[in-house]
């Protein structure tokens, strides 16, 4: 918001040096003007220049300071650059492996049996298995921590934990049939999505399994 006139006019100081530069500057200056000029009485004249050089270091001070006062110009956001995650993709899971730098198996014992299986490290930390057979997909995933990695914020029904061997998993899901599952093992997180669920047995025996 700008200042008051108030303000502003508190923020100009004219000091006695810089009257006494511009009145010898302005003194100093030829006033020739027109054949027929008119007289102004020297001791008048020195008055009125004396105010005129006020006025204008009062002009350029309160220019100067509504300058200042003025908010700056905010710089318009730049649309055109986008955030691209670092990812890159392996043709196996040994390759992904490489990639991330742990190792990461395939998942066994689907309810489905993938027709494809696309490999991705995000950003050289996080490794996601993607399945797919027809309208049927799972999604793997593991990395360093003990955090929650799946992405999923949906809310479900039903969450229960799961003890598979020497791990206590987190299912949850809606009306019996789960639909993921978070987990940590050995310093790792894990996740595992599949989008037409599966019966608490079937959730048992993939994290027992899972690498």
């Amino acid at each position: 918001m700008a200042k008051s006139y108030e303000e502003i006019m508190e923020r100009v100081v004219v000091t006695d040096e810089m009257k006494t530069r511009i009145l010898h500057r302005i003194q100093s200056e030829s006033f020739e003007t027109s054949p027929a000029p008119k007289v102004v009485p020297f001791r008048n004249y020195k008055r009125i220049a004396s105010l005129a050089a006020c006025f204008a270091i009062l002009a350029a001070g309160v220019w100067g300071a509504a300058r200042l006062a003025a908010p700056a110009a905010e710089t318009p956001p730049d649309y055109g650059v986008q955030a691209v995650p670092n990812m890159a993709e392996a043709s196996s899971a040994e390759e992904l492996s490489e990639l991330v730098g742990f190792e990461v198996g395939d998942v066994q014992g689907l309810p489905f049996e993938p027709a494809e299986a696309v490999y991705t490290a995000w950003w050289g930390e996080m490794a996601e298995i993607r399945y797919r057979s027809g309208e049927a997909e799972a999604v793997f995933r593991k990395s360093a921590g003990t955090g929650d990695i799946s992405g999923d914020f949906n809310s479900y029904d039903t969450v229960r934990e799961l003890t598979a061997g020497d791990i206590t998993a987190t299912l949850k899901g809606d009306s019996g049939t789960y639909l993921l599952a978070v987990w940590s093992r050995d310093g790792f997180s894990y996740s595992l999505s599949i989008s037409s669920g599966a019966p608490e047995e079937t959730w048992a025996g993939i994290i027992a399994e899972a690498v």
